[in-house]
């Protein structure tokens, strides 16, 4: 490799560290969590598979009782709603917001200590052709789903930083 060119490479480098970007790894999730049911009631069964996926990829085991677990992640709410924000001449919508609404509370599984409640929202506007309904469905189904990913990703963020409060004394 030529010297303008590392001198290039490592220009790039420098500037990716210094504005904060970094790849996205494990989140340093509390050690109590190792293995954590979810107490989900819902009838959204995606909420379920999109945080369990997303636990084991940061080295949560998800059990099936709350006799295995260590942790209880309680899923208060999880919604995705989506809003009409424009139509077309006819009456036909272009234009939907789509808004996914997660609350939920870790607790030791003895009961001993419980987190407070963490919320998270992500949204997305999203613009379709209204004369092709099928795709149109396909896209808001899509765009839901992507949403599920965020918000569980943020969830899980904010279980990170702020854990279980420390035990009593």
């Amino acid at each position: 490799m030529s010297w303008p060119m590392r001198s290039m490479v490592i220009l790039l480098l420098a500037a990716c560290a210094a504005c904060g970007f970094h790849l996205r790894g494990e989140l340093p999730l509390p050690v109590e969590m190792q293995q954590t049911y979810l107490d989900y009631r819902g009838s959204d069964t995606d909420v379920r598979r999109v945080l369990a996926r997303i636990l084991g990829k940061n080295g949560v085991t998800v059990v099936r009782s709350r006799g295995e677990a260590t942790a209880i992640l309680r899923i208060l709410r999880a919604t995705v709603e989506q809003e009409v924000i424009s139509k077309n001449i006819d009456g036909r919508p272009t234009e939907y917001r789509i808004t996914a609404k997660w609350s939920i509370r870790l607790s030791l599984a003895d009961g001993s200590r419980s987190g407070e409640i963490l919320t998270a929202e992500q949204d997305t506007v999203l613009s379709l052709d209204p004369t092709d309904p099928l795709g149109a469905r396909v896209a808001r189904d899509e765009a839901a789903s992507d949403l599920r990913k965020r918000v569980a990703r943020q969830v899980l963020e904010r279980l990170a930083a702020t854990g279980l409060p420390a035990a009593a004394d």
